[in-house]
Parts: structure tokens; sequence; C-alpha cells
């Protein structure tokens, strides 16, 4: 604490009395930061906003608000140092700008972020790959649907590709990327891919037969009459041939093989995408896909788990979450006709935990000596840093730094002390206390 006593000298002391006032002016000023700084959070997620107060030596009171008077739908936390404010789940309302509003006392202070919502629920869409004729013009379609970026909401885009496949075309893939212009999402989260084969039509005949009069010819398939207008995994089986005239019928049938790249590939994560340190998680992937594609799950692009091209499900599971699993994980589905990608983010967090205070040279020291305090601590977010003597504030970190290092350059008896290091996020607080003791010098 600093006294201030009244100086009623000389002009000069007048002046003094001044810049130390100013200086405690400055020094307990109240100071309120938001983060993430930039949000860029995705539709139906669980995600979180925390507000982190600084410098106030009473209870604040903190409120929320969309600019406009909308109504925010979403909880708020408040203690002596943070504001969490949650959206559960994130709704296409919370984008835009949000204000933070901070009383302490007497001094108020407020900060506005801007929120930016997206969605990107599926991978594009190929249309007309199975009705391209060898040395006709033929148009592909890429569709994607039901995105959201900020406001701007869109049921369906798509583009057209013309071309006139050649022989050379046959058996090659096509493919179709759709990517959001969100700069503040890493690439993978910004672009979905979908590859798919090109089979080229030409004509050909598959079943043909003479008689007297003519016969008529028909196909069928489970009991009905053959027509495909575009085929799916569902047309794979027996065909058969059937020829008929007035005197008598004859049949022939075929196995038709149906091969088709991964669609429908699914990544899912129970509980959810934000978790505790020590939950277990299950991942788990599937796709479609003839021949059943092969599942690789991946962690930072290192291979976790994979399956052979029998089975259409991949199950992954961590008994007990750590910090460094928080991760982006991939699923990748791949058959000799294509692939598809999915990605899913986990952050898992935690209060702080492994909070220490060193000092050097140690607890005892001589009057005179430079001292140095060090306090580091481990969380999810990063943990803010406190270092305090006697209950009184010396040193504070943001939340991004996990170390705290504060020095004494000539120790002093007054600073024999009890020294605190606590470390707080927004899931709990961790404090460890030494003791110091300085001695005086003697003369003989």
């Amino acid at each position: 604490m600093l006294y201030l006593l009244p100086l009623t000298a000389s002009p000069s002391d007048t002046l003094l009395q001044l810049e130390i006032v100013m200086v405690f002016l400055i020094l307990f000023a109240l100071h309120v930061d938001v983060f993430p700084r930039r949000p860029v959070f995705q539709l139906g997620e669980r995600r979180q906003l925390v507000s982190e107060i600084r410098d106030c030596p009473t209870a604040p009171i903190v409120s929320w608000s969309l600019l406009g008077d909308r109504p925010l739908a979403a909880s708020v936390s408040t203690n002596r140092t943070h504001s969490v404010v949650t959206f559960d789940p994130v709704v296409a309302e919370h984008d835009g700008p949000l204000l933070c509003r901070v009383s302490c006392g007497s001094e108020n202070k407020q900060i506005k972020t801007s929120v930016h919502v997206y969605s990107f629920p599926s991978a594009p869409l190929i249309h007309g790959e199975d009705r391209v004729r060898l040395g006709a013009e033929s148009t592909l379609t890429c569709e994607v649907s039901d995105s959201i970026m900020g406001d701007h909401r869109s049921s369906s885009v798509r583009a057209e590709y013309t071309f006139t496949p050649s022989p050379r075309d046959a058996g090659g893939n096509i493919s179709c990327s759709a990517t959001l212009d969100l700069l503040d999402l890493p690439p993978e989260d910004r672009t979905r891919e979908t590859t798919v084969p090109l089979n080229l039509l030409c004509e050909s005949t598959l079943c043909s037969a003479e008689g007297n009069p003519e016969p008529t010819v028909s196909w069928s398939f489970g009991g009905r009459v053959l027509i495909l207008a575009a085929v799916s995994l569902a047309d794979a089986g027996r065909y058969y041939c059937e020829a008929r005239n007035s005197e008598g019928s004859q049949t022939a049938h075929l196995e038709v093989t149906v091969h088709a790249p991964p669609t429908n590939t699914s990544l899912s994560v129970r509980p959810g995408d934000w978790l505790q340190e020590g939950q277990q998680v299950t991942f788990s992937c599937q796709s479609d896909g003839a021949p059943p594609p092969t599942l690789v799950l991946r962690r930072k692009g290192e291979e976790l788990q994979r399956t052979g091209p029998a089975p259409s499900q991949l199950s992954f599971s961590l008994s007990s979450a750590r910090l460094e699993d928080s991760a982006h994980y991939q699923c990748e589905a791949s058959n000799q006709h294509g692939s598809q990608l999915v990605t899913r983010t986990v952050s898992v967090t935690a209060p702080p935990t492994n909070t220490s205070l060193s000092v050097r040279p140690g607890d005892w020291l001589q009057e005179g000596q430079q001292v140095t305090f060090s306090c580091q601590s481990d969380g999810a977010p990063p943990p803010t840093l406190v270092l305090r003597r006697k209950g009184e504030e010396l040193q504070r970190t943001g939340p991004a730094p996990s170390q705290l290092s504060f020095s004494l350059s000539s120790a002093r008896l007054e600073d024999s002390a009890h020294y605190q290091c606590e470390a707080s996020n927004q899931h709990g607080s961790q404090l460890v206390t030494r003791t110091i003791s300085v001695t005086g010098t003697t003369s003989c």
C-alpha cells in the first residue's frame, strides 16, 4: 500500500507530491483484455470468450452485450479476475460485434471484439460424372450446400465445368474443392474436397437375341424392369436379360459390380470437441464406398489408427485426455476410385497444475544481495500468474506467458516476508508460498 503525506514546503516539494500521485493513479489503472482477440467460431460448437480483469481491488461488475440491443443467448460466469461468456451452442445470431463492460468502483472500462460465425458442414457434391459420353461435350456441376460465413447464409453454391472427353480421360478422376474466405481459419478447416472417378459412356451391345418372329428384349433386376438413370451402390447385383416371342423365351444373366469413391465420410468425437483433462474421449470415423474404403485417423499428421478395406468404421479411444492431445484430428477414407478427408478440432482444458515458485540464490539472503523470483505453471488455457509479498501484488502476467520473473537488485531487511505465486484460469487456481529471510551484515 502506498501512503501519501501532505507536503507544505517549497514549490518543488509540491511538484514532487503531484508526481507521486500520478504514479499512484497509473499503477492502479483498471485493465481489461478479451481472449481470443479475433474469435472465429463454427456453428453448433461450444466456444468461450474470456475477459481478463487486472488492477481492480474490489469485485468487478461485468456485462456482455451484442451491439444493436440484440439479446445475447449465452451464459456468463465472473470472478475477481476473469469473466467467461459461453456459447453452447454457437448460433448464427452470435455473429457480429460484442461489447464487454467492466465497472470497478468508480472506474469503468469497455472493450469490443467481433465474433465471426461460420458453417461448412458438407463436402462438395459432383453431379454429372456418370453421364459423360466419349467425344461429346459434357458439363459437370460441383455444389456445396448450407454454408454460412458471418451474416451471409448460402443454401447452395455451384460451379460448372464443360469439356469434351477423349479416350485418354478414361479411368481418370476429377476433383472439386471449396474454400471459405476466412483467413483466420487454418487451411485444413477452410477447404473441403471431393474426388470421383470419370466414367465415360460409349456405345455397346449388352444383350442380343435372334428369332422368328423377332423377339423383344428386356432387362430386369430384383423382379422389376430395369431403368437406370444414375447408377448408385444399391444397383450392384445380378441382372437378367429375357428375350421373348410367340414361340417362347430365353434368359441370360450377368453380375454387375458398382464402383464408387468414398462418400458420406464423417468423424465424430464423444463427449465433444471441448474436453477436461483426464476425460475419456472416443473418435469414430465411417465412410461409404465400393470397394469399402480404407480409413486412417491422424493427429497433427501422425497416424493413430488404420483399418483394412473391409470394415466401414474406425473407433479409437484415449482413456485420459492430456493437454498435448489438443490438436486437429483428420479421418481420411480412400479406395482406388478416390478419397475424402474430414477434420475435427479438439481442445483439452485444465486448471493450473505444477505451479512452482523458485528463489535464487535461496530463501536465506544477506542484506544487499540480488534475488530473483521465478514462478511457472501448467494449464489450459495458460494461467495468469501473480506474485505477491505480504498480500501486495508485485508483478502479473497475461494468460499467454507460462513463466513470471521478478528481481530485487538489493535485498533489504524489510524484504523478509512470505512471497506467494498464484496461477489461475477459468477452470481453477493454485497457490504456492515461499518464506524469505534477509539478515543484516555485521562489522568487527
